[in-house]
């Protein structure tokens, strides 16, 4: 295979995928955010789509993403955008702050009336005092003295925020040597 022909394709890759940062961003931003977007829908399918989306960036850190679902169409009403923004956000904290040759699962279950979205990574441990700070205040961890994660990601903030909108919460668990877990869960 031809050296320009990877080169082009990462960077075919790195240019959508800063495109979709931006749009992502500039969403973010707007502080006019209603639920007026949401739509009826197959959740599932649109979360899958997301993660296949993410597939090149992974490979491009070496991490491999593994999704899983418990049903493969769950319909119900939600804003996709804001879906998108949170899946996009959370999907790339745990593929760029991973270890090499990684993994980052996700899956995807019903609890009650409540979907619930697990996002595992295999990234340097978040101390216990940290972890309330990853999504409060957008930090992720002190490592050998050395700040690893600062408002770079402000998008947690707005992960939070939004999914609050749908009904929900989001969580984060961090297990000694196997990395950390982000649970989110919203209504149906």
């Amino acid at each position: 295979m031809s050296t320009d022909l990877v080169s082009g394709d990462i960077n075919a890759t790195f240019s959508a995928m800063d495109e979709t940062c931006t749009e992502t961003l500039e969403m973010q931003m707007d502080t006019k955010c209603t639920d007026d977007g949401y739509e009826e829908g197959n959740i599932i399918v649109v979360i899958e789509e997301i993660c296949e989306a993410m597939m090149d960036f992974a490979t491009t850190k070496n991490v491999e993403l593994i999704f899983g679902s418990c049903t493969d169409s769950l319909v119900m009403s939600y804003d996709r955008k804001k879906i998108e923004m949170i899946m996009l956000n959370l999907l790339s904290i745990a593929i760029k702050y991973n270890i090499e040759n990684g993994m980052v699962k996700i899956d995807i279950s019903v609890s009650g009336e409540k979907l619930v979205i697990v996002i595992t990574d295999a990234s340097t441990e978040i101390s216990e005092d940290k972890k309330r700070l990853v999504i409060e205040k957008f930090e992720k961890a002190m490592v050998s003295g050395k700040l690893e994660f600062e408002r770079k990601d402000t998008g947690l903030s707005q992960v939070k925020s939004m999914v609050g909108r749908h009904g929900g919460k989001v969580q984060l668990y961090c297990k000694v040597d196997t990395g950390a877990e982000f649970v989110f869960e919203i209504k149906m």
